[in-house]
C-alpha cells in the first residue's frame, strides 16, 4: 500500500458536535480529517502526536487532540488506535524528539498496522499549527503538504466540554451542600448519569473509560481505589480508599476540583475538593466519560497487553505471575491493583485480567487467595488443548464450582459441577489447578473440588467471559473482591511441590 503525506489547512468552523469527544477540536478538525480519512480508507492506523509548541497548557490539549484524531478516524470507518494504547509502540509514545525517518523505519519493522499517522504540533508566529502525516508500509511518493491551524477558541477547555458532561457536572453542582440519595459517594455519579440519560455499564463503570493520560474534562467521573495523595514536602493531602467523585473544574493539567459526598468533614453532602493528580503516591484513579453510546470510540481505551511479557522466574524455573502481571496493562475489565504485594480485584461484573504468559501444553497453577468482600465468583480462564474454558469457584451466590461451558452447559449444570464454598471470607485458601490436554483438576487446601477428563472440543466460553487473547490464562471476578498473595505457573511441574 502506498500513502502520501497530507497536511491540511483550516480555520475555525462553527456548528454543533454530534460525535465529538472534545467539541471545539472536533469542529476545527472535521473537514481536514474527513479528507485525510479518504487516504486511509480500509486500513488499520496507529496515531502518534508530539507537542513542540512550548505552550504552558492550562489543560491536556495535546492529549485531547490525539484522542479526537483517533475518534474522527474511527467515525470515518478506520480502525484507529493511539500509541499510548499499544505497548508494542511504547517507544513511539515516549519519545520527545521530532519524528524522523528512523522512527518510520522502526515502525515498519512491526507489521501490526497498515498506516502510521504522525501529528506534529508547533507554534508559528503565535499560532498553533498541526501537521498530519500518513505513512504506509512502503515508501510514500510524491509528498503532498498542507497545514492545519487552530484558533484560541478551539483549544479552550470550556469550549471542549461535551453537553452530556456539562449536564452531569451541573446536576451534582446543583446539590452542593445537600446529599444525593443516602449520601453514599457513588450515588452522586450514578444519580447524575440517570438524570441526564447516560449509560452505566457496570457497578463502577460510569461510561467510556479514558485511556492513559487522556485529557480530563468537567463532568468526567473518577473512581479512586486505595489512593494516597502526598505533597513533595511529605505533607499528606488525603487518602481515598474506595471513593467516587465528579470532576467540576480543570485548574491545571494535573490539578482539578471535584464534587463528591461522604468525605471528611462535609459528611454525606456534596462538597468541593481540590485534587493534585501529580501528588498520587499509591493507588489507582480510573476516569470515565459519560456516554449514551454515541461515541465512535470503544468503552475502554486503556491498553491491554498484546505481547507476552518477559516472565519472572524463580530458581526452580517456576513463573512468579505476581511479578509478571502489570494490572495497568493487563486489566481487560474492572479495576485491578497491587496492595501491599497482593493482587486485588474490586467489585465489578465480569472483571477480567489477562495473564501475559505463553501457556505450555501441560501446566500447574498454584495460588493463595483470600475473599475480602462479596459472596460470588473467582474464576480462571484456562487453556486446555488450545481451547479456553472457565473454571469458576463460588459462583451463583457462593457455592458452585465447575467448568463452563461443557457441551454448552454452564458451570452450575454439568458433570463438573460441585456444590461447596471454596473461599470463606477473610480466610487464606491455597488452590492448585492442574491442566493437561485431556484433563483439568482443582484442589483447595488439599481437597479435590473439580475433576474432568475428556476431549477439550467439549469446551466453549460464555460471551460475558470472553477475553481478547485466546491463548493466555485470565483471572476473573464477579461482584466480589479477592486478594491473591501468591500466584505461580509451572510447565509439567513438580506436582507435589509445596505451595509458596
Amino acid at each position: 500500500m502506498r500513502l502520501s503525506i497530507l497536511v491540511v489547512m483550516l480555520v475555525f468552523i462553527g456548528g454543533t458536535a454530534a460525535r465529538a469527544e472534545y467539541p471545539a477540536l472536533e469542529r476545527a478538525l472535521t473537514a481536514g480529517l474527513d479528507e485525510f480519512s479518504q487516504t486511509l480508507a480500509g486500513n488499520s492506523v496507529l496515531v502518534s502526536l508530539r507537542d513542540f509548541s512550548r505552550f504552558e497548557w492550562p489543560w491536556r490539549v495535546p492529549e485531547a487532540l490525539e484522542t479526537e484524531i483517533v475518534a474522527q478516524l474511527a467515525e470515518n470507518g478506520i480502525r484507529a488506535a493511539d500509541d499510548d494504547a499499544d505497548e508494542r509502540f511504547a517507544w513511539l509514545a515516549e519519545s520527545k524528539q521530532p519524528f524522523s525517518h528512523t522512527d518510520i523505519a522502526r515502525w515498519r519493522r512491526e507489521p501490526v498496522y497498515d498506516a502510521l499517522v504522525i501529528a506534529d504540533l508547533r507554534r508559528e508566529r503565535n499560532e498553533l499549527v498541526l501537521r498530519l502525516a500518513a505513512h504506509g508500509r512502503e515508501d510514500a511518493a510524491p509528498l503532498k503538504l498542507v497545514s492545519l491551524r487552530l484558533q484560541a477558541v478551539d483549544v479552550a477547555v470550556q469550549e471542549n466540554i461535551p453537553q452530556l458532561n456539562q449536564k452531569v457536572a451541573d446536576f451534582v453542582r446543583s446539590h452542593l451542600g445537600r446529599a444525593i440519595g443516602d449520601g453514599e459517594c457513588w450515588l452522586a455519579a450514578s444519580e447524575a448519569l440517570k438524570a441526564v440519560g447516560a449509560q452505566r455499564t457496570g457497578i463502577y463503570i460510569f461510561g467510556r473509560e479514558l485511556g492513559p493520560g487522556e485529557a480530563l474534562l468537567p463532568g468526567d467521573i473518577l473512581q479512586l481505589e486505595k489512593v494516597r495523595f502526598q505533597a513533595a514536602d511529605g505533607k499528606r493531602r488525603a487518602t481515598m480508599n474506595h471513593h467516587t467523585a465528579v470532576v467540576h473544574e480543570i485548574l491545571q493539567p494535573d490539578t482539578i476540583r471535584i464534587l463528591h459526598q461522604n468525605f471528611a468533614s462535609a459528611g454525606r453532602t456534596i462538597s468541593e475538593y481540590t485534587l493534585h493528580l501529580d501528588e498520587i503516591r499509591q493507588g489507582v484513579v480510573v476516569a470515565y466519560r459519560p456516554t449514551t453510546g454515541e461515541s465512535s470510540l470503544p468503552l475502554r481505551l486503556a491498553p491491554y497487553r498484546r505481547m507476552a511479557a518477559k516472565p519472572v522466574l524463580d530458581a526452580r524455573g517456576r513463573i512468579d505471575l505476581l511479578k509478571t502481571i502489570d494490572p495497568l496493562r493487563d486489566a481487560v475489565c474492572g479495576i485491578w491493583q497491587y496492595d501491599q504485594g497482593a493482587l486485588t480485584c474490586h467489585k465489578e461484573r465480569y472483571a477480567k485480567l489477562q495473564i501475559p504468559v505463553d501457556v505450555p501444553e501441560s501446566y500447574v497453577v498454584r495460588a493463595t487467595v483470600k475473599r475480602i468482600f462479596g459472596v460470588d465468583t473467582l474464576a480462571f480462564v484456562l487453556v486446555v488443548d488450545g481451547r479456553q474454558v472457565l473454571l469458576a469457584m463460588d459462583g451463583y451466590g457462593g457455592d458452585v464450582a465447575g467448568l463452563g461451558l461443557v457441551n454448552g452447559k454452564k458451570q452450575n449444570n454439568n458433570e463438573t459441577t460441585t456444590r461447596m464454598t471454596v473461599f470463606p471470607e477473610n480466610k487464606a485458601v491455597q488452590i492448585e489447578i492442574r491442566v493437561t490436554p485431556e484433563s483439568v483438576s482443582l484442589t483447595a487446601d488439599g481437597e479435590q473440588i473439580v475433576q474432568w477428563q475428556g476431549d477439550a472440543a467439549a469446551f466453549s466460553m460464555q460471551e460475558e467471559w470472553q477475553v481478547p487473547r485466546k491463548d493466555w490464562l485470565h483471572l476473573a471476578c464477579y461482584e466480589a473482591g479477592f486478594e491473591i498473595s501468591s500466584l505461580w505457573l509451572e510447565a509439567n511441574g513438580d506436582l507435589g511441590a509445596k505451595l509458596e
